[in-house]
């Protein structure tokens, strides 16, 4: 999905499932590396409606005092409105344009953080990320980020991806690479290693952990979002110039049947990263 066709519906629906897919592993570590001031001092980039920090705010378990940036006032307005009852956190919202990752660095900040971002930015705005959290030696925790790596799953979990089900996904990896509003050419799912290379240059400990998403249609809610996905897919890869679209209907209808039916699982994969300065 592209930064503009984000809404409250969309996010909503998925914010379980992000939840439970981040690594706990990685957000354990960065408590531990995270000095003792208090409060703590998060600038969240591209909050939408604040899902990241109704997940991450009681993980780090100290009085903080958020900033949550995002280009959408409406969403910001949802995230205000659905604060976590959390008594030592404090929460500001900043209506800004996403284009420079620098507008996080404006005010003194401990952690930078953001959530299924990555993937619409372009190289450029990495870079100028980096080039930042480097400069104020700041830890960073990066969520979500889409690996490109999609497929079906039978009713014992396997992949049960065919030839038709492949050649689409890398169509739809293909529509993800276009600009997105963050710069010029999005990342798509080669963000994770743009990013990761870029920080370990800059001298940062880089740890990584799969956070995918594993939708099993006998949840409703996992079956909600994965046939929200189905349809989002299917109208990507149509847009394409080299689409046969009736062919894609006929491969969106077929598969979001077996959906509906509980005869498919979806497996979407993602990677959460931390990056922790140098000493």
């Amino acid at each position: 999905m592209s930064l503009e066709s984000f809404d409250g519906g969309w996010l909503a629906l998925r914010e379980p499932i992000d939840h439970r897919a981040r690594s706990r592993t990685l957000e354990n570590r960065l408590v531990e590396f995270l000095s003792n001031a208090e409060p703590l001092r998060v600038v969240d980039l591209g909050s939408g409606r604040g899902s990241n920090l109704r997940h991450l705010a009681p993980r780090l378990g100290r009085p903080q005092h958020w900033t949550l940036i995002d280009h959408d006032a409406g969403l910001l307005a949802q995230a205000r409105a659905q604060l976590p009852e959390e008594p030592m956190l404090e929460v500001q919202t900043r209506v800004l344009d996403l284009a420079d990752p620098r507008i996080a660095f404006r005010e003194p900040v401990d952690l930078i953080t953001a959530s299924a971002l990555l993937d619409l930015v372009s190289e450029r705005w990495i870079d100028r990320l980096v080039e930042s959290l480097s400069e104020h030696r700041l830890p960073a925790l990066l969520a979500l980020s889409v690996t490109g790596e999609r497929g079906f799953l039978d009713a014992n979990g396997a992949a049960c991806d065919q030839d038709e089900d492949r050649r689409l996904c890398a169509a739809f990896n293909q529509h993800q690479r276009r600009p997105k509003g963050l710069g010029e050419q999005a990342l798509g799912p080669d963000a994770i290693a743009c990013t990761a290379g870029r920080l370990e240059t800059a001298g940062f400990t880089v740890l990584s952990a799969a956070s995918d998403w594993v939708l099993d249609p006998i949840r409703e809610g996992d079956r909600a979002l994965a046939l929200a996905l189905l349809d989002d897919w299917a109208s990507a890869i149509a847009s394409l110039e080299s689409s046969d679209a009736a062919l894609v209907a006929d491969w969106r209808d077929r598969r979001r049947q077996a959906l509906a039916d509980g005869g498919l699982g979806l497996r979407v994969g993602h990677v959460d990263l931390l990056a922790l300065p140098p000493a």
